[in-house]
């Protein structure tokens, strides 16, 4: 019985550090980490240099929010979808609903405009996420 309630406590979002120095290195944990990325640093790509990247990826950061909000119903946070960092995330609703379509869309937007960097290395997912009051809000994790 101990082993199953450790089992239901298992921190999914557990991984080794950048840089790890191998299997005996201690994990480190996102309990920090907040599931947004932050802003972004963008730069205009050279065909479209008129771009606006800052207010892209704004615009990002706005949909992904909407597209991770959930509501603990079953079902949830089990569709991965792509960033602008090219990292796998969950949102709340399955491709072809209007929240993750506008993330998706968002994202491809910046993309056609604007080079994202100082992206972070992208986490490891367990195969599904969980809809977790965040901050007075309920939103998809990891």
């Amino acid at each position: 019985m101990a082993i199953a309630a450790a089992a239901c406590s298992l921190d999914w979002t557990v991984r080794p550090a950048v840089g790890d120095a191998g299997p005996d290195a201690p994990p480190t944990s996102d309990a920090g980490v907040v599931d947004s990325p932050g802003p972004i640093d963008a730069t205009p790509k050279e065909d479209a240099a008129d771009a606006d990247c800052a207010a892209l990826a704004a615009a990002i950061t706005t949909a992904r929010s909407e597209a991770r909000r959930c509501a603990l119903a079953a079902g949830e946070c089990v569709t991965k979808v792509k960033d602008e960092c090219d990292c796998e995330l969950f949102v709340a609703r399955p491709i072809g609903e209007r929240r993750t379509d506008d993330f998706r869309d968002a994202v491809s937007a910046f993309l056609a405009s604007c080079n994202p960097s100082g992206c972070p290395s992208c986490p490891f997912l367990p195969v599904q996420g969980t809809c977790l009051a965040t901050g007075g809000a309920n939103s998809c994790s990891p």
